[in-house]
């Protein structure tokens, strides 16, 4: 299987009081696939994936590819200890996740060697279920370069993906793509540009999916103008959501409380949105469902499961 398209990373939903709500992410997961969607991803930054324990990423994991029925689903399994992201990787792999996406151990000056070493040890557990290679140095503190991804991808053959996250990702996704396939990631803000590139999909939120598949159909069937005009409708509440990671979480899981898709907006770590920071996002929100063929809903009850 090739994995494609729009691969959109589900938020982990709480109860009020920071325990995994089970229910809110079946419809969650039922919610993002029916936008049409070309996979689902867990567990990553965006996903709080490093605040859960490990039994809760087990579990989430599993719940995840039961719920997608058959939709390819990517699970992330970053971990700072080498045992630790082995042993999620190679959990998801057995409960069949079409492919394990690892970061590197939040270590700022790890040794190349013991890079080498992480993701090898991770790819020949898993093998061959694929491995994607996140670089997100913002957000772990450690850096990937393109020759260590390509030194990888040739010593380790299910290596056959990454999603690079460096400043600016395009010189990265365009050095990569040829030898792995690509997949962008900031929450979609650089799509276009990605594409053009040479990225093969895109990891975004999953709280307007529905737009980026729109914007994946218009880039399949070559009208760039009107996947321009898709994307700058999206980009306020990019723009908006993106402040940082924390803020990226907060209002993506605003925009799915008011489209019924999770019951609350509640955190493991860090502040919810404000009152008028909700406003602004649920506004840029709308505007961009607007432009949608068929708008979404922005006020919709919770359905009954």
């Amino acid at each position: 299987m090739s994995l494609r398209g729009v691969v959109p990373m589900l938020v982990t939903p709480f109860d009020p009081a920071g325990g995994l709500d089970l229910r809110s992410l079946d419809r969650l997961v039922g919610h993002v696939a029916g936008a049409g969607v070309d996979g689902l991803a867990a567990l990553g930054l965006a996903g709080e994936g490093l605040a859960l324990a490990a039994d809760e990423r087990a579990l989430v994991a599993e719940r995840v590819i039961a719920a997608a029925a058959g939709v390819p689903v990517v699970i992330a399994a970053t971990a700072d200890a080498l045992a630790d992201a082995r042993g999620a990787a190679v959990h998801a792999a057995a409960r069949g996740a079409a492919a394990l996406m690892v970061g590197p151990p939040r270590r700022p000056g790890i040794a190349r060697e013991e890079l080498v070493a992480h993701y090898a040890a991770i790819a020949a557990a898993v093998a061959p279920t694929p491995v994607m290679v996140q670089d997100a140095p913002a957000f772990l503190g450690t850096a990937l370069d393109t020759a260590l991804i390509r030194e990888l991808a040739r010593a380790c053959p299910n290596v056959r993906l990454a999603k690079p996250e460096s400043v600016p990702a395009v010189d990265a996704i365009a050095e990569l793509a040829g030898d792995v396939d690509v997949f962008s990631g900031q929450a979609g803000l650089h799509l276009l540009a990605a594409h053009d590139a040479g990225a093969v999909g895109v990891i975004p939120g999953c709280d307007l999916a529905e737009a980026f598949v729109a914007i994946e159909a218009a880039l399949r069937a070559g009208e760039r103008a009107r996947a321009e005009r898709l994307h700058a409708a999206l980009l306020p509440l990019l723009v908006a959501q993106f402040q940082s990671l924390e803020c990226l979480i907060a209002s993506s899981k605003e925009v799915l409380v008011a489209r019924g898709a999770i019951a609350t907006a509640a955190l493991r770590a860090g502040p919810r949105v404000g009152a008028r920071a909700r406003g602004v996002v649920l506004a840029a929100a709308a505007a961009a469902s607007a432009a949608l063929e068929h708008p979404v809903s922005l006020d919709s009850a919770l359905p009954d499961l």
